[in-house]
């Protein structure tokens, strides 16, 4: 393969920029342009060692560092030069140019870690990890793609794999011998069945990967002035919301996010769900009453002041088939307690005004949702050409099992097409638009 070549750090002003250089000859190119005081080449680096050097563009200089990777102990497998040149657009840009000019040519989205698959250092899965954390909006996508990166669920995979070449084998043992009873069968339809139950059981983790992925979506609603506003303040920690004592302050929906152990809260504070003949407050209503149905969770503010009112019936009624907290807010005014319309639900005391409960609000969020699935010992899938082929592979055994009358050899065809599905997570059986897929995602230079 040709010796590639890109900026691996981002395009900017910045400390450092990062130049990549893969493939054999990597070193032979880039001693065309980079020299060091005592003319040593760069082919005769000692591997894994930084040297200060000089690099000569096309029309400047450089004081740089670089440092040789020897194959196959690099990231992707090949002979690796990375040169560390001063930050800035133009500084990056002209050593690219002068590479280019010697004989590299410019690397693809991806493309060295696609090498990097290729030449066996990685799987798939590992590949999505990689990206996964490069793109992470949250700690817990961070960790999610890590423990990709780290081989957790291409072990369960193989290890699933594993378990159905017994199966297979067990099969092909019975039909070359006939004469084998029915206990023989039977004993292979429970094997058969196990494994598709712990398949069912991966692929029902990702109900915890999706709130990883997307985070938790949190709709604060109630009747005007409960204090919606100056909760998601609290709860984000700066002054998003105008909060006055004027009720209908609020007349359009404000999105923002933060997160608990990780997990990103995508919380939505919304106008009053009130009947209203103001046009501009009229249609924030209308986006408050979409945001409700999408929601997965609803924090239904009441006044302690003001009691259960007429019009936060009406609220509650229209609410109380979601996922609810009820939030009696305002407890350092009035003394808290449930009201008894709302005795069956969730209640939560606060005071939005000094942020007594809100930790406490926050960590229960948390603990409704994911509790603790991501304590670290079960996988979670959150990728959703996981879950698909996870679920496939299932659906396969469970086929097998499900057809009594169907011969053996037929449940031996599904029993293959369960483990081809689970090899296209490591990438064992992937097809070439999959690979293609997965790293058209990456970004250049990675």
């Amino acid at each position: 393969m040709s010796v590639i070549a890109a900026v691996s750090t981002p395009w900017g002003n910045g400390g450092i920029s990062v130049i990549r250089i893969s493939g054999d000859g990597a070193a032979k190119i880039a001693e065309k342009i980079v020299t060091v005081k005592n003319n040593l080449k760069v082919s005769e680096f000692e591997a894994n060692k930084m040297y200060l050097c000089n690099v000569e563009a096309n029309l400047f200089s450089d004081r740089v560092l670089c440092v040789k990777f020897d194959a196959p102990k690099s990231y992707t497998g090949e002979e690796v030069v990375e040169i560390q040149s001063h930050g800035g657009t133009q500084i990056a840009k002209g050593i690219l140019k002068k590479l280019f000019d010697c004989g590299a040519v410019p690397a693809k989205p991806g493309e060295f870690t696609m090498r990097a698959f290729l030449n066996g250092k990685i799987d798939l899965a590992n590949a999505e990890g990689i990206i996964k954390m490069i793109n992470a909006r949250s700690e817990a996508e961070v960790n999610a793609g890590y423990r990709l990166l780290k081989n957790e669920l291409s072990k369960e995979t193989m290890k699933l794999q594993n378990q159905l070449t017994d199966i297979i084998a067990h099969a092909e043992t019975i039909m070359d011998y006939p004469e084998e009873d029915i206990e023989e069968l039977e004993l292979l339809d429970e094997e058969i069945s196990e494994t598709a139950k712990k398949l069912l059981k991966l692929a029902e983790s990702s109900k915890t990967g999706k709130i990883i992925n997307e985070g938790i979506s949190a709709v604060l609603c109630g009747r005007p002035n409960t204090g919606k506003s100056s909760l998601l303040n609290k709860l984000l920690n700066t002054d998003r919301a105008i909060v006055t004592e004027i009720a209908g302050t609020t007349r359009d929906i404000l999105e923002e996010s933060f997160t608990v152990n990780g997990i990103r809260i995508n919380l939505t504070d919304t106008a009053g769900l009130r009947d209203t003949e103001d046009a501009v407050e009229k249609i924030g209503v209308e986006r408050a009453k979409s945001a409700v149905d999408n929601a997965d969770l609803i924090l239904f503010l009441l006044d302690a002041q003001e009691g259960f009112t007429k019009e936060d019936a009406e609220i509650f009624n229209k609410v109380k088939s979601k996922p609810l907290f009820v939030i009696i807010n305002k407890t350092d005014k009035k003394k808290a307690e449930v009201f008894e319309e709302v005795k069956n639900e969730k209640v939560f005391f606060i005071s939005a005004l000094t942020g007594e409960g809100v930790a406490e609000l926050k960590q229960e969020i948390y603990d409704y949702f994911v509790g603790s699935g991501l304590s670290g010992g079960e996988i979670i899938l959150t990728e959703e050409r996981h879950v698909n082929a996870v679920k496939r592979a299932a659906k396969f055994l469970t086929d097998a099992v499900e057809d009594s009358n169907a011969p053996l050899d037929c449940k031996t065809v599904d029993i293959k097409s369960a483990w081809e599905a689970l090899g296209e997570i490591t990438g064992v059986t992937a097809t070439e638009e999959i690979v293609d897929r997965i790293f058209e995602k990456f970004c250049l230079g990675k």
